[in-house]
């Protein structure tokens, strides 16, 4: 229920940006409500090492009550429901939940739902391909694994169909897909080699990429040497790199892909993970639609303040904005949130009128796990690849970035082998 005389804040989403405004935002001064379908934070970083069972799905998760339960002395309250429509005109959003359609007011709104994957219009990707965005697609690669290792273990060495069955495709050689193609091979090379050999000996993982280099645009110092580490490890791995190659079609047991010679094939695949660009939910688009400043469909265009252009109380955070400069990740969102609850709300109170300093983003470093326990990095001026050293720098940093005791001792327990997910043989 609302505090009287105190503003209202309606955030929209569970993700970096709207986690982090609410751990750092002065819950005393506001009454504050989260709407989110997804009633737990994701560590979204690490879940291509869920994909593998490396770690377990309740390791890179925070219950959101946990997290507002934590915020003392205010009025903060979660509605497990899904935003389908913002109403800036009268200040409402419309919420959809189990039981109801409801109108819930706001004095401002922070919009931080994030984005989804864009499969670009091509044939067959909808129905076949599992995405590599939420805790849900973890879990159907891992049962598309087990029943494809399980079903190839009683087929014939040269059986076709088990060829095709122990196929594994990723599109998109960014950082997420160049990770998961990295894990899974990982996987069949140490502990499916060690549960079922015959059939790791012949699980194949092809990495396809349009461009003509993996984490094109990841890096700014030293690019091409760190992409062809990057490249030199996948490959030292097993795993089959394809640039310069688009995919055309996707059926149920191929991935129809065509190179930049314009040379046609057919890949066969058992299990296709779909790890390509995003595109803006359907209530960014339509709330984009509602302002004359909004021009660009990339995501809602922002000031330096991180008010959405053409409104005067909604703010938006991470995924769901398009700001130049500025790549869509979980760090970005999470310092946008720290800089709008600290400096903007608490600070200033949401008055603009106050000469708020703008928003500056510095970035603190990138770092991308590949194969074979070597990762690649970029601190400033400082950027490498390297073994096994880095990796744990990468595990560092990340457990540094937890901000949960309960998640770090998952995590860690995780890493020293305890409570993984298998995906093969017994639990």
């Amino acid at each position: 229920m609302a505090t009287q005389n105190k503003p209202r804040i309606l955030i929209l989403g569970t993700g970096w940006g709207s986690v982090h405004f609410l751990q750092n935002i002065n819950n005393r001064d506001y009454d504050i409500t989260i709407v989110s379908p997804r009633s737990y934070f994701l560590f979204t970083p690490l879940l291509p090492s869920t994909a593998n069972g490396h770690l377990a799905d309740d390791s890179i998760t925070v219950p959101i009550g946990t997290l507002v339960d934590k915020k003392k002395g205010g009025n903060v309250t979660y509605l497990d429901g899904e935003a389908t429509k913002i109403a800036p005109e009268k200040n409402t959003v419309t919420v959809k939940t189990a039981a109801e359609e409801q109108e819930i007011r706001y004095d401002y709104l922070i919009v931080s739902v994030g984005a989804v994957t864009n499969t670009f219009g091509i044939p067959g990707v909808e129905g076949n391909a599992i995405y590599m965005k939420e805790l849900e697609d973890t879990v159907k690669v891992r049962a598309s694994l087990k029943h494809n290792f399980e079903t190839a273990a009683f087929l014939p060495k040269d059986d076709p169909k088990r060829q095709q069955l122990l196929s594994i495709v990723v599109v998109g050689a960014g950082p997420t897909g160049t990770e998961v193609a990295g894990e899974l091979k990982d996987y069949a090379n140490g502990e499916l080699a060690q549960a079922i050999p015959d059939v790791a000996g012949q699980v194949s993982v092809t990495l396809v990429e349009a461009s003509s280099t993996v984490l094109n645009g990841f890096f700014t110092k030293d690019v091409e040497k760190l992409t062809r580490f990057a490249m030199d490890t996948l490959e030292e791995s097993g795993v089959q790199v394809l640039l310069n190659t688009s995919v055309t079609e996707v059926d149920a047991e191929a991935v129809h892909v065509v190179s930049d010679k314009q040379t046609a094939s057919a890949i066969p695949c058992g299990t296709l993970i779909w790890c390509t660009g995003s595109k803006q939910r359907g209530l960014v688009v339509d709330l984009c639609s509602q302002f004359a400043e909004q021009t660009c469909p990339r995501g809602l265009l922002v000031d330096g303040n991180l008010l959405v252009q053409g409104s005067k109380n909604i703010f938006a955070l991470g995924d769901a904005t398009y700001t130049e400069g500025i790549a869509p990740t979980a760090q970005a969102a999470r310092k946008q949130a720290e800089y709008l609850s600290r400096q903007v709300f608490n600070c200033f109170h949401a008055d603009l009128s106050q000469n708020t300093p703008p928003f500056k983003y510095v970035c603190e470093g990138s770092m991308t796990y590949v194969a074979g326990n070597k990762a690649v990095a970029q601190f400033g001026e400082f950027h490498t690849g390297g073994g096994a050293l880095y990796c744990y720098l990468r595990r560092a940093y990340y457990l540094s970035a937890i901000q949960s005791c309960r998640l770090k001792y998952k995590l860690l327990a995780n890493w020293l082998g305890f409570g993984r997910t298998k995906v093969v043989g017994k639990e």
